[in-house]
């Protein structure tokens, strides 16, 4: 074994984390009545005021006709808007103020178990250090080419 080999391979940690986080977020979104994918969804409208459907389904990777049906159980639960646009081609997508302040209890939810776990794994000065580093590799992994 080299220096090199020491540790888990990026993709094992990284596999790791993310069953980590789901298992963790599971009884949290669970509580809110929201699936993964409906957070996701109200996750990516959080930053706009309204967004096309379109672009919405390329944000969150979702299938157009799944991101459809996602849309409409947020619709019927009061948690999103949709509208067509005037020349009726587009469908814009926001969220409402139910869907706001549901995002935003679920969002710092999440966040204080993140802060909880990244503690009890690097100790108390090392959970922003270990946040920017996790956020900088999602951003490079979000740019790799994937096709």
């Amino acid at each position: 074994m080299t220096g090199d080999d020491h540790g888990m391979d990026l993709g094992a940690a990284a596999g790791a984390l993310a069953r980590a986080m789901v298992a963790a977020e599971t009884p949290i979104l669970d509580q809110a009545g929201l699936s993964m994918w409906e957070y996701v969804v109200l996750d990516a409208l959080a930053d706009a005021t309204a967004i096309s459907q379109a672009d919405l389904s390329q944000r969150t990777r979702r299938d157009p006709t799944r991101l459809g049906h996602l849309l409409d159980a947020l619709s019927d639960r009061g948690l999103v808007d949709r509208a067509r646009s005037t020349d009726r081609r587009r469908v814009t997508v926001s969220m409402t103020s139910s869907g706001q302040q549901t995002h935003a209890k679920v969002k710092r939810q999440i966040r204080a178990m993140e802060e909880s776990f990244l503690r009890s794994a690097v100790g108390d000065g090392g959970g922003a250090t270990a946040r920017a580093l996790l956020s900088r590799l999602g951003q490079a992994a979000e740019e790799l080419s994937i096709d």
